[in-house]
């Protein structure tokens, strides 16, 4: 029979035993532009296909959301 925690504390001390993640850190970019796609880069100017309105990229971002977006 396995004891359940046995098996955590042998989990807890493999975990304990690699190093620790490191955050992706930017170098020599700046840093609003990280993942955004080349034509939406903060400072680039877009043309609302809709609209017709020009307007200029402030920020970028992305978000998951749930479901389908009409």
């Amino acid at each position: 029979m396995v004891d359940p925690l046995e098996v955590l504390d042998r989990i807890r001390q493999a975990k304990a035993q690699r190093p620790a993640p490191q955050p992706a850190q930017v170098v020599g970019k700046d840093p609003t532009h990280v993942g955004a796609p080349a034509h939406l880069c903060p400072g680039s100017t877009i043309l609302d296909p809709i609209s017709g309105q020009q307007g200029e990229v402030i920020a970028y971002g992305r978000a998951h959301v749930p479901g389908e977006v009409p």
